[in-house]
């Protein structure tokens, strides 16, 4: 997967920082590591509002999805051996990130980035979704003759195509039976 991923990075058609704001953020970065009156926070929050002010949405989007795939690699590092530094080291140059600026976003994207939550998975069909009840079979036998019906039906209509005896309503009456019984 590192090595999709990392062609991937690789194929775009400009660093993911961009060519005009990746010094901008690397330079924001070596200053804010200097300024000894600025506390950890607040040299987080400014970068933060340097990124979201300046990058354009789609790098936007692949950086939110570029944390959080760093954050999981890296709450795994006891079972993948890819530590904050492996990830720097590997990351950095395709990137086209400092080691230092790298190694302050990997770990920290809620300060990039709110914490993302997909969404819930739509719940199983019930018997109204598509405005029909399920009619399913009762007992194992059941369910073999109506295997058996369809695998006959399907066998039937397959033939029909090809002697070329199909038709445009065959064709929509097979989509519609197909569709029906998913």
């Amino acid at each position: 997967l590192t090595s999709v991923l990392k062609q991937f990075l690789r194929s775009l058609p400009e660093p993911l920082l961009t060519v005009d704001l990746g010094p901008s953020i690397e330079s924001a970065c070596d200053q804010l590591s200097s300024d000894s009156s600025a506390t950890c926070a607040d040299r987080r929050r400014r970068l933060a509002e340097l990124i979201h002010r300046e990058l354009p949405r789609p790098n936007k989007y692949l950086l939110a999805w570029l944390l959080q795939h760093m954050t999981r690699v890296i709450n795994r590092a006891g079972d993948n051996k890819m530590t904050l530094a492996n990830l720097v080291i590997v990351f950095s140059p395709t990137l086209k990130m400092s080691h230092r600026f790298s190694h302050w976003l990997f770990p920290h994207p809620v300060y990039t980035y709110r914490p993302y939550k997909p969404p819930l998975p739509p719940p199983p069909p019930s018997a109204d979704a598509a405005g029909m009840p399920l009619d399913l079979p009762d007992s194992l036998s059941d369910l073999e003759d109506e295997l058996f019906k369809q695998e006959s039906l399907l066998a039937f209509t397959h033939q029909q195509i090809a002697s070329g005896r199909a038709s445009a309503e065959k064709d929509a009456y097979i989509w519609e039976v197909s569709t029906v019984n998913l």
